[in-house]
């Protein structure tokens, strides 16, 4: 299991925004933290995005505010522009397409909805490493903590 902080791993940034510390091509998934500040809105064709804060605020398609510790952006939903801290985020494929890199995309989809959460929920979602090897992502918020157990696979827990 690793266990990350938060805090500790944007310390270790200098002039970069964001850092990855997993990639897709290697884990079936792309893991890393970013600075504070405001991301530009998009969508995903195939990757559900789930990030990881102290504070993060943006709006839905419908422009309806969304705001929490925990959001689950689902693939082919549009996430407004996103003010946010310092933060953990992780995209994985919930679905068998097949991910073409990059995966992001400027278009306004709407598919689904944004999930928000603020202090305590736990939810297991699909988990494709490939579009043919399947697992589960189970994911435990409690306050300032994050659990991510990819079954039989990756376990992490992330700090705020």
């Amino acid at each position: 299991m690793m266990i990350f902080n938060i805090k500790t791993e944007i310390d270790k940034l200098k002039d970069d925004n964001k850092v990855y510390k997993y990639l897709y091509k290697d884990y079936g998934f792309e893991l890393g933290f970013g600075k504070k500040g405001q991301y530009e809105g998009h969508s995903h064709y195939c990757f559900c995005d789930l990030m990881f804060s102290k504070n993060i605020l943006t709006k839905d398609y419908f422009g309806e505010k969304k705001k929490g510790r925990l959001l689950i952006v689902p693939p082919l939903t549009f996430m407004d522009n996103v003010f946010i801290e310092d933060f953990f985020f992780l995209k994985f494929c919930p679905t068998d397409k097949k991910v073409d890199l990059p995966d992001k995309t400027n278009s306004k989809l709407n598919e689904n909805k944004i999930q928000s959460y603020e202090d305590f929920t736990l939810i297991e979602i699909d988990w494709y490493k490939t579009s043919f090897e399947k697992s589960t992502l189970k994911i435990k918020l409690n306050k300032n903590e994050l659990s991510l157990n990819f079954v039989g696979f990756h376990q992490f827990i992330i700090k705020l």
